[in-house]
């Protein structure tokens, strides 16, 4: 089977965490040697791979971005990621989406091929485990037909994305020795960032 250069994935790249560890919001991370923004280098590196890419900024859009962006419902505005899948669900052109929290600088199309190679019927969302067994949430594909579970499970106090690991039609993948391990890094703190090149923003 031939791979198509865009995947019909859509990109949904997740911000607006609280980004305590780091002390600032790691979008804005500066890479040393280009002076560019964590979030630009994973735009330039990802958007090429996917037919559609969502930037979800959380309560506010962000300036100076060509991307689209679509902020949270307010009724739902500071209850976690689980609200920027919903975002997500609600407004991809594709059935499936690549959430991507922009934290993790390694992870590319790779990941969405493989998930995509073991994928069963029935399947709604795929989710691989790290080499430690940690689970992955905030790098997973998701059916954009959860929407009406999130929302209902949101309605309900459910806050946290490993809610969805009891859900009919969840797979959490363990990963594949083909995949580098480094695939599933993310930076927490500027320790992490200063080991992949990355400081903090002027």
């Amino acid at each position: 089977m031939t791979i198509p250069s865009k995947l019909p994935v859509t990109l949904a790249i997740l911000l607006g965490g609280k980004s305590r560890r780091m002390g600032f919001p790691k979008h804005s991370l500066r890479h040393k040697d280009s002076g560019r923004t964590l979030l630009q280098v994973q735009l330039d590196r990802l958007t090429p791979s996917f037919s559609e890419t969502l930037l979800l900024p959380g309560p506010n859009f962000l300036e100076g971005l060509s991307v689209k962006q679509i902020r949270d419902d307010q009724a739902w505005s500071g209850c976690g990621p689980l609200v920027g899948l919903l975002t997500a669900c609600r407004h991809a052109k594709n059935y499936w989406i690549w959430l991507l929290a922009c934290d993790y600088p390694e992870a590319d199309r790779n990941l969405v091929e493989e998930a995509f190679r073991q994928i069963k019927e029935g399947d709604r969302a795929l989710v691989f485990k790290d080499r430690e067994g940690r689970e992955q949430w905030l790098c997973g594909l998701y059916h954009r037909d959860l929407a009406v579970e999130i929302e209902g499970a949101l309605s309900q106090g459910t806050r946290a994305m490993k809610a969805l690991k009891d859900w009919t039609g969840v797979s959490i993948l363990a990963r594949p020795e083909i995949l580098d391990s480094s695939l599933f890094v993310n930076l927490n703190t500027p320790l992490e960032a200063r080991s992949h090149g990355y400081t903090r923003p002027s």
